[in-house]
Protein backbone atom coordinates (compact mmCIF):
# COMPACT_ATOMS: atom_id res chain seq x y z
CA UNK A 1 0.00 0.00 0.00
CA UNK A 2 1.42 3.20 -0.63
CA UNK A 3 0.94 6.20 1.94
CA UNK A 4 2.13 9.16 -0.01
CA UNK A 5 0.78 11.54 -2.44
CA UNK A 6 -0.09 9.70 -5.93
CA UNK A 7 1.48 12.89 -7.39
CA UNK A 8 1.92 16.64 -6.90
CA UNK A 9 1.77 20.01 -9.04
CA UNK A 10 3.68 23.31 -8.71
CA UNK A 11 3.84 26.29 -10.50
CA UNK A 12 6.90 27.38 -12.02
CA UNK A 13 7.58 31.17 -13.20
CA UNK A 14 7.45 31.98 -16.61
CA UNK A 15 11.10 33.83 -16.30
CA UNK A 16 12.48 30.38 -15.48
CA UNK A 17 10.56 28.55 -18.35
CA UNK A 18 12.04 31.52 -20.80
CA UNK A 19 15.35 30.54 -19.39
CA UNK A 20 14.84 26.99 -20.07
CA UNK A 21 13.60 27.41 -23.66
CA UNK A 22 16.23 30.09 -24.30
CA UNK A 23 19.12 26.85 -23.54
CA UNK A 24 17.48 24.48 -26.07
CA UNK A 25 20.29 22.43 -27.83
CA UNK A 26 19.70 20.77 -31.42
CA UNK A 27 16.02 21.28 -31.99
CA UNK A 28 15.14 18.08 -34.60
CA UNK A 29 12.08 17.27 -35.96
CA UNK A 30 10.99 14.14 -36.51
CA UNK A 31 12.16 13.04 -39.87
CA UNK A 32 8.81 11.64 -40.65
CA UNK A 33 6.89 14.76 -39.70
CA UNK A 34 4.58 15.25 -42.32
CA UNK A 35 2.88 18.89 -43.28
CA UNK A 36 -0.66 17.11 -43.30
CA UNK A 37 0.36 16.02 -39.61
CA UNK A 38 -0.78 12.24 -40.78
CA UNK A 39 2.18 10.97 -38.80
CA UNK A 40 0.68 10.21 -35.31
CA UNK A 41 4.24 10.54 -33.75
CA UNK A 42 5.40 13.59 -35.88
CA UNK A 43 6.88 16.88 -33.94
CA UNK A 44 9.78 18.76 -32.66
CA UNK A 45 12.33 17.59 -29.74
CA UNK A 46 15.43 19.14 -28.10
CA UNK A 47 17.41 18.71 -25.30
CA UNK A 48 18.29 20.51 -22.02
CA UNK A 49 21.66 19.89 -20.49
CA UNK A 50 23.08 23.15 -18.66
CA UNK A 51 23.99 22.00 -15.42
CA UNK A 52 22.24 25.24 -13.79
CA UNK A 53 18.96 24.75 -15.22
CA UNK A 54 19.37 20.74 -14.29
CA UNK A 55 20.54 21.71 -10.83
CA UNK A 56 17.45 23.59 -10.29
CA UNK A 57 15.23 21.60 -11.27
CA UNK A 58 17.24 18.61 -9.15
CA UNK A 59 16.20 20.64 -6.21
CA UNK A 60 12.77 21.27 -6.94
CA UNK A 61 12.01 17.98 -7.74
CA UNK A 62 13.73 16.81 -4.11
CA UNK A 63 11.50 19.56 -2.11
CA UNK A 64 8.60 17.42 -4.09
CA UNK A 65 10.39 14.47 -3.42
CA UNK A 66 10.14 15.40 0.62
CA UNK A 67 6.63 16.84 0.72
CA UNK A 68 5.26 13.99 -0.78
CA UNK A 69 6.62 11.60 1.54
CA UNK A 70 7.74 9.48 -1.14
CA UNK A 71 11.06 9.69 0.36
CA UNK A 72 12.91 8.27 -2.41
CA UNK A 73 16.98 7.82 -3.17
CA UNK A 74 17.54 10.69 -5.66
CA UNK A 75 20.73 11.39 -6.91
CA UNK A 76 20.79 13.06 -10.16
CA UNK A 77 18.55 14.08 -13.21
CA UNK A 78 18.85 13.55 -16.83
CA UNK A 79 18.83 15.94 -19.76
CA UNK A 80 15.75 18.22 -20.05
CA UNK A 81 13.20 17.43 -22.97
CA UNK A 82 11.40 19.92 -24.77
CA UNK A 83 8.77 18.00 -26.99
CA UNK A 84 6.17 19.95 -29.69
CA UNK A 85 3.75 17.47 -30.27
CA UNK A 86 1.67 17.45 -33.52
CA UNK A 87 -2.21 17.21 -34.47
CA UNK A 88 -3.08 13.12 -34.69
CA UNK A 89 -0.28 12.45 -31.66
CA UNK A 90 -1.10 9.94 -28.88
CA UNK A 91 1.16 7.78 -26.85
CA UNK A 92 -0.56 4.38 -25.75
CA UNK A 93 -0.15 3.83 -21.50
CA UNK A 94 3.43 3.28 -20.22
CA UNK A 95 5.72 4.04 -17.96
CA UNK A 96 9.13 5.68 -17.71
CA UNK A 97 11.05 3.27 -15.73
CA UNK A 98 13.45 1.33 -17.89
CA UNK A 99 13.45 -2.04 -17.92
CA UNK A 100 17.60 -1.53 -17.81
CA UNK A 101 19.55 0.54 -15.44
CA UNK A 102 21.27 3.52 -16.73
CA UNK A 103 24.69 4.89 -15.42
CA UNK A 104 25.88 4.01 -11.81
CA UNK A 105 23.35 1.55 -11.76
CA UNK A 106 20.68 3.95 -11.58
CA UNK A 107 16.97 4.22 -12.47
CA UNK A 108 14.37 6.63 -13.06
CA UNK A 109 12.25 7.86 -10.20
CA UNK A 110 10.37 10.60 -10.60
CA UNK A 111 9.14 11.90 -13.99
CA UNK A 112 7.68 15.18 -14.11
CA UNK A 113 5.98 16.94 -17.27
CA UNK A 114 5.78 20.69 -17.59
CA UNK A 115 2.63 21.96 -19.12
CA UNK A 116 3.87 24.92 -21.19
CA UNK A 117 0.35 25.97 -23.60
CA UNK A 118 -3.67 25.12 -23.54
CA UNK A 119 -4.23 26.13 -26.70
CA UNK A 120 -4.71 22.83 -28.87
CA UNK A 121 -7.29 20.34 -28.64
CA UNK A 122 -7.03 17.19 -26.70
CA UNK A 123 -3.98 15.64 -25.77
CA UNK A 124 -5.12 15.12 -22.17
CA UNK A 125 -2.99 13.69 -20.20
CA UNK A 126 -4.12 10.84 -18.30
CA UNK A 127 -2.12 9.14 -14.96
CA UNK A 128 -2.94 6.18 -13.37
CA UNK A 129 -4.32 5.65 -9.69
CA UNK A 130 -2.71 2.72 -8.75
CA UNK A 131 -5.44 1.08 -6.91
CA UNK A 132 -8.92 0.57 -7.31
CA UNK A 133 -10.01 2.34 -4.27
CA UNK A 134 -10.12 5.27 -5.93
CA UNK A 135 -13.66 6.06 -7.72
CA UNK A 136 -11.90 6.47 -11.17
CA UNK A 137 -8.65 4.78 -11.73
CA UNK A 138 -7.34 7.24 -13.48
CA UNK A 139 -7.03 11.11 -12.84
CA UNK A 140 -7.06 13.30 -16.55
CA UNK A 141 -5.15 16.57 -16.35
CA UNK A 142 -6.04 18.39 -19.73
CA UNK A 143 -6.19 22.32 -20.44
CA UNK A 144 -7.84 23.43 -16.55
CA UNK A 145 -3.77 22.69 -15.48
CA UNK A 146 -2.35 26.20 -15.77
CA UNK A 147 0.67 26.94 -18.32
CA UNK A 148 4.07 26.80 -16.81
CA UNK A 149 2.61 23.97 -14.11
CA UNK A 150 4.70 20.85 -13.52
CA UNK A 151 3.24 17.30 -12.92
CA UNK A 152 5.14 15.22 -10.43
CA UNK A 153 4.38 11.35 -10.45
CA UNK A 154 6.82 8.71 -9.12
CA UNK A 155 8.45 7.02 -12.46
CA UNK A 156 6.32 3.55 -11.94
CA UNK A 157 3.20 5.17 -12.77
CA UNK A 158 1.39 4.34 -15.88
CA UNK A 159 0.08 7.28 -18.14
CA UNK A 160 -0.66 7.90 -21.72
CA UNK A 161 -1.49 10.91 -23.73
CA UNK A 162 -4.89 10.92 -25.52
CA UNK A 163 -5.08 12.03 -29.34
CA UNK A 164 -4.50 15.72 -30.34
CA UNK A 165 -7.32 16.89 -32.47
CA UNK A 166 -5.15 20.34 -33.07
CA UNK A 167 -2.76 22.60 -32.67
CA UNK A 168 0.62 21.55 -31.23
CA UNK A 169 1.29 20.67 -27.21
CA UNK A 170 4.22 21.65 -26.07
CA UNK A 171 6.20 20.43 -23.17
CA UNK A 172 9.35 19.64 -21.08
CA UNK A 173 9.94 16.42 -19.22
CA UNK A 174 12.27 15.11 -17.12
CA UNK A 175 13.26 12.16 -15.29
CA UNK A 176 15.26 12.10 -11.90
CA UNK A 177 17.48 9.31 -11.29
CA UNK A 178 18.12 7.33 -7.91
CA UNK A 179 19.72 3.78 -7.16
CA UNK A 180 17.86 0.71 -8.17
CA UNK A 181 15.25 -0.04 -5.42
CA UNK A 182 16.34 -3.08 -3.08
Amino acid sequence: MIYAAQHAQQGISSDFINNVIENLEDMTTNSENLLDNSNPNSGKIAYITNKDILTSFFKICSVVNKETKWDLDIDSIQPLIYREYNSNYKGDWHVDQNHKLYEENNIRKISFTIFLNNDFKGGEFDLDQIGPHEKKLTQTFDHNVPVNTALFYQSFNWYRIKPIFSGIRKTINGFILGPKYK
